[in-house]
């Protein structure tokens, strides 16, 4: 079959059009985006990840052609989003669209499928930090405080958990807000997603590396929660920089053990596309 060159441009053409054209459909999200990330409602991360999800598209862009599978999901997304719009919560409705476009973007991507990775920086794109606050900030206080519980009476220390809070002779020891871990799991699962699109990891490892990054987040915060009770407690007399350096220090073992399994799943023909680890550590 002779190459056309005319049809290829038109095929490149269509398909920007179209990614224009969900775009545009979806300007009342890209208000409300601009309006959570600006309003001081809610931690601005979310834009590393819409850039970071922006950076791997073009990045590693191999075609400018929508295939029938995506045209027909991506359409029917962006459907389901005209439909639920008018009723359904905004941070709800944000999610079908970025559904939407990560189906379009992955066929840029030279994907089958969804690019999962790349539907995961989406979805952390979006201003989700002080929602997962609110709804899962208390039971994973109190699941931290009950696994630290159980942690410390392995060392010989009988501190008993009391919801959210340690109780050891008299005091009480609680695990507040900051350290329920939920910037350290958004932090976390951002590396991990990034990884696992650097490394061009298919749905099944990134989400393998998905569910071992949660795990190993929140073992490292039962792990700071424990540390940490030695100082809150007046075990141990600490400098003031303490409760910072040791966030920091188990982000970067952490960090550090997410990008050593997604480097591990990205062997492809004996090969291994390593990811660097950022430089950069937020505060936790």
């Amino acid at each position: 079959m002779m190459y056309s060159p005319i049809s290829s441009v038109v095929a490149r053409n269509a398909t920007t059009v179209y990614l224009l054209v969900q775009i545009a459909t979806f300007w009342p999200i890209w208000k409300w985006y601009i309006a959570r990330m600006t309003d001081g409602s809610d931690e601005p991360w979310g834009v590393l990840a819409l850039a970071t999800a922006i950076a791997v598209t073009i990045g590693q862009r191999r075609q400018m052609t929508l295939s029938q599978n995506h045209l027909v999901v991506s359409t029917g997304l962006v459907l389901v989003y005209i439909c639920i719009y008018p009723w359904s919560p905004t941070l709800v409705t944000a999610l079908v669209v970025n559904a939407s476009l990560a189906c379009t973007l992955s066929a840029m991507l030279g994907n089958k499928g969804i690019h999962t990775g790349l539907l995961g920086l989406l979805v952390l794109s979006l201003p989700i930090i002080a929602s997962l606050q609110f709804y899962l900030g208390y039971p994973i206080r109190w699941f931290s405080a009950h696994c630290s519980s159980l942690l410390l009476q392995a060392l010989s220390i009988p501190a008993l958990a009391d919801g959210a809070t340690l109780l050891w002779r008299g005091e009480s020891v609680m695990v507040d807000a900051p350290c329920s871990g939920i910037k350290m799991l958004w932090s976390g699962l951002f590396l991990s997603f990034t990884c696992s699109s650097l490394n061009r990891l298919n749905a099944l490892q990134t989400l393998t590396a998905y569910w071992l990054a949660s795990g190993m987040i929140f073992v490292g915060n039962v792990c700071r929660v424990s540390v940490l009770f030695f100082s809150e407690s007046g075990i141990v007399d600490t400098p003031p920089w303490f409760h910072k350096g040791v966030g920091i220090a188990i982000f970067l073992v952490v960090a550090g053990t997410v990008v050593w399994i997604n480097n591990r799943l990205a062997r492809r023909d004996g090969e291994i596309i390593r990811c660097p680890l950022p430089h950069t550590v937020s505060q936790y």
